[in-house]
């Protein structure tokens, strides 16, 4: 959470801006109170960023889980957001698309699509 603060406390941040969440290759090991805790953190941000659409990047069953319930503890705020799998062999159009990007943003090589 320290480094999404930074995010939300820097001079430059503006409202509403889409944003992707890239958890493949991570090792998540998170209770379930620390998740909780994480949900109400973003709840209170909800505030700060306004509408908006969210992609969250997984890999596997694990991660995917957790982000599924990660999400159910947040599904009441205007930031609209969608799981995608590696797994599942996405298409990096329908991203874009889901985030509203031109057919043409390159998204940076650190993502490895």
């Amino acid at each position: 959470m320290k480094h999404s603060t930074a995010i939300f406390e820097h001079p430059s941040y503006r409202s509403g801006f889409n944003s992707l969440v890239d958890v493949r290759d991570c090792m998540i090991e998170i209770t379930s109170e620390e998740l909780v805790k994480a949900a109400n953190v973003v709840r209170n941000r909800v505030r700060v960023r306004g509408k908006a659409k969210e992609i969250i990047i997984v890999n596997d069953l694990i991660s995917f889980g957790i982000s599924r319930e990660y999400l159910s503890q947040i599904d009441i705020d205007d930031v609209e957001r969608k799981i995608f799998s590696s797994k599942d062999r996405f298409q990096i159009e329908s991203v874009k698309s889901w985030l509203d990007l031109e057919s043409t943003y390159c998204f940076p090589e650190f993502l490895n699509f």
